[in-house]
């Protein structure tokens, strides 16, 4: 049985500035780093894992973006843009017309390793 996700990995030409943008901007928990055959390291995200992997060419099947929730979507764009990312998707409302319709506040920037991270904080409602 699936539970959820046990992590999203990231692929990256800068190991150190991708775990410096990630622990500063977001408060991730370096978890430590490791070899297979490249460097990776794992970061916290609240109840869920960054791998970040160590490497000079992106594979294919790469994700499109990754959202992580936050109880401040102005704050954190904010302070991604001071560390380097650049902006995507300003700070808006909108609502996920969903069975049950959900309302957030979401932005979109890209990190300093070329992803796309949306910063994501729901109104009153547990998914």
């Amino acid at each position: 049985m699936i539970s959820g996700f046990s992590h999203v990995g990231l692929y990256t030409a800068n190991m150190e500035s991708a775990i410096r943008f990630y622990t500063e901007v977001f408060a991730a928990e370096n978890l430590g780093c490791f070899m297979t055959e490249r460097r990776g390291c794992w970061l916290r995200l609240g109840r869920d894992v960054l791998e970040v992997f160590e490497s000079q060419e992106l594979p294919d099947g790469c994700f499109r973006h990754i959202a992580l929730e936050c109880d401040d979507v102005d704050g954190t764009f904010d302070k991604a843009l001071r560390f380097g990312a650049q902006p995507l998707v300003l700070p808006k409302e909108v609502t996920l017309k969903l069975a049950q319709p959900v309302s957030a506040r979401i932005a979109f920037v890209r990190g300093v390793c070329g992803e796309q991270i949306e910063l994501f904080c729901k109104h009153g409602v547990s998914l």
